[in-house]
């Protein structure tokens, strides 16, 4: 188990340092940190997946009616549910371009990544980090999801490392509330 961990490790560190030398993650901003704008009661999340896709099943019904129940509309983006390939719900350019449609929506305050996995990084070149650094809009999420956690934190955009609607509820249904109480804060500008 040791010897898979350290395995892991050393592949991400590899991965980070080719990403690195091939600029595709942004380089360091000196100005000023973005801080996002906190959610207000009745503003909309956007949820997407920029990584590994979502299963057809999903029960997003369940998560529009948590979301709605906290006050929050909710926006799904058109390829969430799409099974492209064994991997990914869409191609590389598809889910870059959802991205950045919920970067550009006015609505659009938040944005949720609906699950990790694989594949965050194979979107980078599609991505229009000056337009997300201008968007200020909250970009959450975990696993996978961290290589645009680094990406934005190299544009001096907070962001916030949470859970994922993926772990909202567990197989049985029962909701991780510290997890959706502990993000919804974190939104809400109520937990710094």
């Amino acid at each position: 188990m040791l010897k898979l961990k350290l395995t892991l490790i050393a592949a991400l560190t590899l991965i980070s340092v080719d990403l690195y030398s091939q600029n595709k993650i942004p380089q360091k901003h000196t100005r000023n940190t973005i801080t996002p704008n906190s959610l207000q009661r009745g503003d909309t999340i956007g949820i997407i997946s920029v990584s590994t896709k979502v299963a057809e099943q999903s029960d997003t019904a369940a998560l529009t009616k948590l979301l709605d129940s906290l006050g929050f509309a909710v926006k799904y983006g058109k390829h969430l549910l799409s099974q492209h390939d064994n991997s990914f719900g869409a191609t590389d350019i598809e889910r870059a371009g959802e991205f950045m449609s919920m970067i550009d929506d006015p609505n659009v305050k938040a944005i949720l990544m609906y699950k990790g996995g694989y594949g965050a990084v194979r979107v980078f070149d599609y991505i229009e980090w000056g337009r997300v650094r201008s968007s200020k809009k909250w970009i959450a999420g975990f696993s996978d999801v961290t290589a645009i956690h680094l990406a934005l934190s190299r544009q001096g955009i907070k962001s916030i490392h949470s859970t994922m609607p993926v772990k909202f509820f567990d197989n049985d249904g029962t909701l991780d509330s510290v997890g959706v109480i502990s993000l919804i804060g974190a939104l809400s500008g109520e937990l710094r």
